[in-house]
C-alpha cells in the first residue's frame, strides 16, 4: 500500500525536527518530537521544557511555539528513552524516560495536555530498559521489545490517555526465533499488526522476519520487499506511517538505514581514481579508515 503524501511530508518534518530537538538539547537529555493523532507536531525534551508546534504546516518553517506543562513530566534522561504515539488514543507513552525510575512509562495526553506515570510492576522476566529495543501494537496497545535474544510483552489495554493504579508487568513471550545471536541489536517496523525484524544476523537485503501479533507466531521464512534499490541489511531507523487519522494501525513503515563511510568511500575512490590514478586513492584511503557516516537512504515496506 502507498503512503499518502501528506504522511510522507510529515514523516520527512519529523526527522528535521528530531534533529533540530536533538542539537537543541541539554547534555544528558534525549528528546523526542512527535505528531498527535491530528497532525499537531510537538517537541518534548527541549532544555528540559516540552513545546506544540501547532497543526499547521505552513507555520512550521517559523512556528510559534507554545510551552506545555511541566506537571508530572519526565526529565527525558534515560538510558535509552524511546516515545510511542498511540494512535487510536491521542497520547504520547514514554519508555526510560527518567533515569531514576527507568521502569515506569509516563503518558502525555495530547487532547487534556497533562502527563501521569504508570508505574510498572518488576517481574523476573523483564528486559533491561536501557538496552530493550521497543514498539507498540496499536490495534491491541501491547508493547512489544527484544532484548539480548528475546521477546517480551507489556499490555497497557485499559491504560490509554493516563496511568492507573494497577501496575502491569513486563511478560516474556517468546525467544527470538529468527537469530540465536544476542548480540542483535534490534530494527523494528510496525505495520498492519505484524512486527518486522530489520538486519538479522545472516539475513538478505530487502527482507524482514515477522512476527505475527495476534497469533504470537513467528513467520517460518523471511519476507521479501523487492525494492530499487534493494534496502541493506543495515542498522537504522523506522516509522510507522498511517493512511488518515481515522487508521487504529499504520499501514506501512518507512527504514532509514545507516551506512559505513567505507562503502559511500570505496564508491567515490573508483571515482576519483579514474580521474587521478590510484596513487591519490591509496594516500587518501589513509585518512578516512575506520570513521562512520550515516547516510540517508529510504526504503518502504507494506505489512
Amino acid at each position: 500500500m502507498r503512503s499518502s503524501s501528506k504522511s510522507t511530508s510529515r514523516l520527512i518534518l519529523l526527522g528535521a525536527a528530531a534533529a533540530a530537538a536533538l542539537s537543541a538539547s541539554g547534555i544528558g537529555a534525549i528528546p523526542c518530537a512527535m505528531f498527535d493523532s491530528t497532525g499537531g507536531l510537538y517537541f518534548f525534551g527541549v532544555y528540559d521544557k516540552d513545546y506544540s508546534a501547532g497543526s499547521d504546516p505552513n507555520a512550521w518553517a517559523s512556528p510559534s511555539l507554545t510551552l506545555l506543562p511541566s506537571a508530572g513530566r519526565p526529565p527525558f534522561n534515560g538510558a535509552n528513552t524511546q516515545c510511542f504515539l498511540t494512535q487510536f488514543y491521542n497520547a504520547m507513552y514514554v519508555l526510560n524516560g527518567d533515569a531514576s525510575n527507568p521502569s515506569d512509562v509516563h503518558i502525555y495526553d495530547f487532547a487534556g495536555s497533562k502527563w501521569s506515570t504508570q508505574k510498572i510492576a518488576s517481574s523476573g522476566s523483564a528486559p533491561n530498559p536501557s538496552t530493550l529495543v521497543a514498539t507498540i501494537d496499536h490495534d491491541t496497545n501491547v508493547f512489544y521489545a527484544y532484548d539480548a535474544g528475546l521477546l517480551y510483552f507489556l499490555s497497557f489495554d485499559g491504560i490509554t490517555t493516563s496511568s492507573v493504579a494497577t501496575s502491569p508487568s513486563w511478560t516474556l513471550a517468546q525467544s527470538f526465533a529468527p537469530s540465536s545471536d544476542t548480540t542483535y541489536k534490534a530494527v523494528i517496523g510496525a505495520a498492519h499488526n505484524h512486527i518486522h525484524f530489520l538486519n538479522v544476523p545472516g539475513s538478505q537485503p530487502a527482507s524482514a522476519y515477522i512476527y505475527v501479533v495476534h497469533y504470537a507466531w513467528w513467520q517460518p521464512a523471511p519476507q521479501s520487499y523487492p525494492s530499487t534499490p534493494s534496502f541493506p541489511v543495515a542498522h537504522g531507523q523506522t516509522a510507522s506511517l498511517y493512511r488518515s487519522p481515522a487508521d487504529v494501525q499504520p499501514a506501512s513503515f518507512a527504514f532509514r538505514p545507516r551506512r559505513r563511510l567505507g562503502n559511500l568511500h570505496r564508491q567515490h575512490q573508483r571515482q576519483r581514481d579514474n580521474r587521478h590514478g590510484p596513487a591519490a586513492g591509496v594516500r587518501r584511503r589513509r585518512v578516512v579508515r575506520g570513521v562512520q557516516h550515516g547516510v540517508p537512504r529510504h526504503a518502504r515496506a507494506d505489512g
